[in-house]
């Protein structure tokens, strides 16, 4: 998260999407970084988290592969 921010430095809001792996969390950030800096970076950052079941990722995936199939497969299209 450092590295994002410092990155971004020009940034009022960085916003995030992530899975709720229980490292992904405020608390393992104020343990792993101190209280200070992390109220800091938590400033920073909006985060997002997935759905802890039928991830919206899984939905994209299978959208792009129907789409793929459906117009890159039988030759609808020649090629990319």
């Amino acid at each position: 998260m450092t590295e994002l921010a410092g990155r971004y430095e020009s940034a009022e809001k960085i916003v995030l999407v992530m899975d709720n792996l229980s490292t992904h969390s405020c608390e393992i950030l104020k343990e792993h970084m101190g209280e200070e800096l992390a109220r800091k970076l938590s400033n920073r950052f909006e985060i997002h988290y997935t759905p802890k079941h039928a991830s919206w990722l899984n939905q994209a995936e299978i959208a792009i592969g129907m789409y793929s199939r459906q117009c890159l497969g039988d030759g609808r299209v020649g090629n990319i």
